[in-house]
């Protein structure tokens, strides 16, 4: 009974549905815009001589494939709340961890290895941008 009860009550969920709202725009209002990779590339030419500069390379876009995977996975948390498009069985599972302030798998999917709360993990993530 509890169970069905929890999803069947609405006043619950709206009230945590303004939370996952105000987290993620709190969240998208954070992340940076991607790094420009063929400015980097221009700046640090990827040469054998010069191997730290196809690592850094390699690393700017690997950032910047996370954070587009963070800024479109929380746009369409917040489309999914308001009811624009379907919740999938990704975008609900993101949604759960968000709620319980763990690191959803989709964005670990894309990320470095991390064994912190949400929190932490996006404190960690800005500095390391």
């Amino acid at each position: 009974m509890l169970i069905t009860q929890a999803q069947a009550g609405g006043g619950e969920d709206a009230g945590q549905d303004d939370v996952i709202n105000k987290l993620a725009d709190s969240l998208l209002d954070k992340l940076p815009a991607g790094f420009d990779l063929e400015e980097a590339n221009k700046k640090y030419p990827v040469m054998y001589e010069q191997s730290m500069n196809t690592v850094l390379t390699q690393e700017l876009e690997r950032f910047n494939i996370l954070t587009n995977l963070i800024k479109s996975s929380l746009k369409q948390l917040k489309l999914a709340i308001k009811g624009e498009i379907l919740l999938s069985p990704v975008l609900e599972a993101a949604l759960n961890s968000l709620k319980i302030g763990k690191i959803p798998d989709l964005w670990l999917g894309k990320s470095y290895p991390s064994l912190k709360s949400l929190g932490g993990y996006m404190s960690d993530l800005y500095e390391r941008l």
